[in-house]
């Protein structure tokens, strides 16, 4: 992993560590039900996001808003049947990346917690707890050089250990 990509790494740590308990556990359970309550539900879900405007005749607005151009409600079949496969592709794809964002974030997590106390500190209070550099800054009774140092040299030590994890 490059310098940038494990910043913007570091940046959703949060967010990774957190989304993992409700969210990923909620569409863990729709995916874990039986076949036909999964479909049932996402069938639910996507009706919801993509079926919920009706469209009018644009013509016979003044005179019978309420009718629908069958030209319109045939399209929106067409989307609907072939738009729902695409649809469950995309959510199977997000919960993936949720799981696989969740591991990272605990093994960056642990490896945070075994480095040096100087540098755990900052990158704890930094990515984990979310606190503003300057608060960092007088928790920690630093300098804003030091502080500014200490953190760009806490990634380099992070990211050589998460990369001599990995291979």
């Amino acid at each position: 992993m490059n310098y940038a990509e494990f910043k913007r790494r570091l940046e959703n740590l949060y967010i990774d560590l957190r989304c993992s308990n409700v969210e990923l556990i909620s569409l863990l359970f729709r995916y874990n039900t039986t076949v036909r309550e999964r479909e049932a539900i996402i069938r639910q879900l996507y009706d919801y996001q993509y079926l919920n405007a009706r469209t009018g005749n644009l013509e016979s607005l003044g005179r019978s808003a309420d009718r629908h151009s069958p030209e319109a409600e045939i399209r929106r079949l067409e989307k609907y049947i072939t738009g729902f496969d695409e649809f469950v592709r995309k959510q199977e794809v997000e919960i993936d990346t949720m799981i696989e964002n969740n591991k990272i974030a605990n093994k960056i997590l642990n490896l945070i917690l075994s480095m040096d106390t100087d540098f755990s500190n900052i990158l704890y209070a930094k990515y984990v707890k979310k606190m503003p550099d300057k608060d960092i800054i007088y928790m920690l009774y630093i300098s804003r050089s030091t502080y500014y140092r200490r953190l760009g040299k806490a990634r380099t030590i992070l990211l050589n250990m998460y990369n001599s994890d990995e291979a």
